[in-house]
């Protein structure tokens, strides 16, 4: 009787162990645990990608910059165009009396053409 109660008894503390490994407390907090890190490597991801997007929208709006008409003008450069706002690039495209206006980077300057 006492083998058969010290058999049971090492069953149960076999069971017992077993029961704790398989807790659904101890994977909840496993995964929990997962989960956190998941998290975490989730907001890396997303400032990384977030700085990487700052950064390559800087660089566009830089190359934009350069090409702009408005940075030309910055330059000295001016846009002359005629009294229905048509860009004159000649002046074989003008004759005496049109009224030419001049963009500059500052403003515009209305011309008469002698």
């Amino acid at each position: 009787m006492e083998r058969f109660l010290d058999q049971q008894k090492a069953h149960l503390v076999k069971q017992s162990y077993r029961l704790q490994l398989h807790s659904p407390a101890k994977k909840l907090e496993q995964q929990k645990a997962t989960f956190l890190q998941l998290e975490q490597k989730l907001l890396d991801a997303m400032d990384k990608k977030l700085l990487n997007q700052k950064h390559k929208l800087a660089l566009a709006a830089e190359k934009l910059d350069t090409v702009s008409p408005l940075a030309t003008l910055k330059r000295g450069y001016s846009i002359t165009q005629d009294d229905t706002g048509k860009v004159i690039t000649q002046a074989s495209q003008t004759k005496t009396g049109d009224v030419i206006v001049t963009r500059l980077s500052d403003g515009t300057v209305r011309s008469t053409v002698n």
